[in-house]
């Protein structure tokens, strides 16, 4: 409710005087599942990371899969993109990766 209060007032004084409001909306619920594992790492590097920690994050992220049941035959399903969204350092990474110089390729 909050934002809709300052929206409405963001907009009541761009009429007040004169100036044109444009407002931009990202749903960053969706965009932990497209983020490519490879645009955190390069931004961790150029942030100067200790490469023992950027280490220790790839082996969190290499090789990750879910396990699908469909009736008694399990699928492993292999996962390329996205993170885990429960984990308490995943905001921070997605941070990292909005301020790297691959930042250009989580809008595509």
């Amino acid at each position: 409710m909050e934002y809709i209060q300052t929206v409405s007032q963001l907009n009541e004084k761009s009429r007040e005087y004169h100036i044109t409001l444009a407002l931009v909306f990202v749903d960053y619920r969706k965009a932990f599942d497209s983020v490519e594992i490879n645009v955190i790492r390069n931004a961790l590097v150029h942030a100067g990371i200790p490469s023992s920690y950027i280490r220790l994050l790839d082996e969190c992220f290499s090789n990750t899969s879910t396990t699908i049941q469909l009736y008694d035959r399990k699928l492993k399903i292999l996962i390329g993109k996205g993170v885990r969204q429960r984990d308490t350092i995943i905001p921070k990474l997605f941070t990292a990766a909005l301020q790297g110089p691959d930042s250009s390729k989580l809008l595509q």
